[in-house]
């Protein structure tokens, strides 16, 4: 009996995974964030992971951030669908938004404010590959490795 408890808690340890550790290591300054983001095909694959089956193509999906703390939007607000049977929430044309960074102990983020949406905020995370700025968020389980992802077109 302790053999067959034993072997399940392996399997079980086992059989769990964990999240990747994406989130950037150093401060992201406001001039790096200035630009025209678009979604990845990653992204696009994330979100059908999600269960997503529409706005499945990278310009479906822009954000456009200014200096001035101002910016466009034009995304999923609510990504996780898996199981909801509900609509994403998509904003259909740019909408006009404010944003600004948040610095943590250990990562940045970005908060993006919907100036016709009540309820309309999101956060994205950063990550750096291979040079490249990312902003993120996980599309469903963080333990899959899905990401709703934008790249500066810019930059």
């Amino acid at each position: 009996m302790r053999i067959v408890s034993t072997t399940l808690l392996l399997l079980l340890i086992g059989s769990c995974q964990w999240s990747e550790n994406r989130h950037i290591t150093r401060k992201v300054a406001a001039a790096e964030v200035a630009g025209h983001w678009v979604a990845t095909p990653f992204a696009m694959e994330s979100l059908r992971y999600a269960g997503h089956r529409e706005h499945l193509n990278p310009s479906d999906h822009q954000i456009e951030i200014r200096a001035d703390g101002t910016c466009t939007f034009q995304s999923v607000l609510n990504i996780d669908l898996n199981g909801s049977g509900g609509d994403a929430l998509y904003t259909r044309e740019m909408e006009s938004c404010r944003w600004r960074l948040l610095d943590f102990t250990k990562h940045s983020e970005i908060w993006i404010g919907l100036d016709q949406h009540d309820t309309g905020q999101t956060y994205y995370s950063f990550a750096e590959e291979e040079g490249r700025l990312f902003m993120w968020r996980y599309a469903g389980d963080p333990d899959a490795w899905k990401y709703m992802e934008f790249t500066r077109r810019d930059g």
